[in-house]
């Protein structure tokens, strides 16, 4: 699920606050006033077009990266930057993501796991907004330019965006991410 965030709304004294196993959840939390101020501020001069930087981990994932690049720069938001940052990958992975040149940015580092890939992506993004993405995920075409405007329309109350995804199992009845974890937006 590639969830979306205001750049400035997810770190306590410039450290980023992503680690395994800790999930974003759907709600409102107050935010205090200098906070407040500061991502009102980031949100007034980006409104028109803020850039969005998507961070894609990967480790080992050849046989999908490429699929994920791809539904990235195909967005109908244009004004994104894709930062793939490959965790240490043995198998082919470096060498898919050549075949996009200067349209991607790829940082190699010593496998550390996908939070730490994260944090690294988080902290040599250029955008005003943060937006996630699997190395195997892919995303409807307009999900970055529903996620911004929902951001806009939300204000400062709205810190993050969350994505419902569609799940398939064999056998059983498709379910949604939000309808499995009692997650009910309040606008969407």
């Amino acid at each position: 699920i590639g969830d979306i965030l205001p750049l400035k709304a997810h770190t306590k004294n410039d450290v980023p606050l992503f680690s395994e196993r800790v999930p974003i959840l759907a709600e409102s939390v107050p935010v205090d006033e200098a906070t407040s101020t500061a991502t009102e501020m980031i949100r007034r001069r980006a409104m028109s077009d803020p850039l969005v930087s998507v961070v894609i981990p990967t480790y080992n994932r050849s046989a999908f990266i490429g699929g994920a690049v791809e539904n990235v720069l195909e967005q109908t938001y244009l004004n994104t930057e894709i930062i793939v940052i490959d965790d240490g990958s043995t198998d082919e992975t470096l060498t898919i993501l050549k075949k996009f040149g200067d349209r991607i940015r790829v940082v190699r580092q010593a496998n550390a796991g996908p939070a730490a890939a994260r944090n690294h992506g988080v902290e040599i993004a250029r955008g005003e907004i943060i937006a996630f993405q699997d190395s195997d995920d892919l995303w409807m075409r307009t999900k970055i330019e529903q996620q911004v405007s929902l951001l806009e329309r939300g204000g400062t109350n709205v810190q993050v965006c969350l994505c419902n995804a569609k799940m398939y199992f064999t056998g059983k009845p498709t379910q949604t991410s939000f309808d499995l974890a009692g997650i009910y937006p309040a606008f969407e």
